[in-house]
């Protein structure tokens, strides 16, 4: 799930994508966290590998990645450069964590995804490679049907976390792909060109549920960096009050 999971809400292709927070600021000065560090280089499901950056700049923020068409990460390919977010961010109080580390508090203000209706059917376009996601919230099913090409599934709790996996569907022999979860609450589809491809997106929820606003939303997560190596808490949460004290310590990441 390594190129699934680091998607794109946005393709971009331009001479700048590469460093796409260079010529941001934020207006402010830089932190601990200033530069581009990145998770090592790591295999997909479909042959494929990507390296996934986290650029700070000022009080900017940006999470991308690159694919690469072979295991030491050293090929690009071509135009595969997408965002997974982008926003702002404040580097609070040093806290100690649950397993005795000593980190930073860190929130974020990040951009919104699109957001899916429950029960109405949305359409887009996917190029081969490239990622879209969508915010949910109170849908039991999901539904992708690819009009034309070949586009997959994928659901999770939080965009940027592996580990908030809920479920995927990637059936390449039928252009329908589904999940189903038994609990609803806020969620993010994700739908990959597995090749260039026109869909339609619809789930089934309760539209009285519906709390998704399309507001910024504000992600209270934690840091380390020791060693020269970044390490964040395993998810991040919308609640101040529900923020993670323990990191994930691998993998770490390195400043580029």
């Amino acid at each position: 799930m390594a190129a699934t999971i680091v998607g794109c809400s946005s393709n971009d292709n331009s001479d700048d994508a590469s460093n796409p927070s260079d010529d941001a600021t934020g207006g402010a000065d830089a932190t601990v966290l200033e530069g581009t560090w990145q998770v090592p280089c790591t295999a997909g499901d479909d042959g494929e590998y990507s390296i996934l950056s986290h650029a700070f700049t000022g009080n900017t923020t940006e999470s991308y990645t690159e694919v690469f068409s072979d295991a030491d990460c050293v090929t690009p390919v071509a135009d595969s450069i997408s965002t997974t977010y982008k926003g702002t961010f404040v580097v609070g109080d040093a806290i100690t964590t649950a397993g005795g580390q000593q980190a930073m508090e860190l929130d974020s203000t990040i951009e919104k995804f699109p957001v899916l209706l429950p029960n109405t059917p949305t359409e887009g376009h996917v190029e081969e490679g490239e990622t879209i996601i969508y915010e949910v919230d109170h849908a039991t099913s999901y539904t992708l049907t690819s009009d034309s090409g070949d586009a997959d599934l994928a659901v999770y709790t939080y965009p940027w976390a592996e580990e908030s996996f809920v479920c995927e569907s990637s059936n390449h022999s039928d252009p329908v792909d589904t999940c189903v979860q038994e609990t609803n609450g806020r969620r993010f589809a994700f739908v990959t060109g597995h090749t260039a491809a026109d869909f339609t997106i619809q789930t089934v929820g309760d539209p009285q549920a519906y709390e998704v606003t399309g507001e910024l939303d504000t992600v209270y997560e934690i840091f380390m960096i020791e060693d020269n190596m970044l390490y964040f808490s395993e998810t991040g949460s919308y609640s101040e009050a529900e923020r993670p004290d323990t990191l994930k310590l691998e993998p770490g990441l390195t400043r580029k």
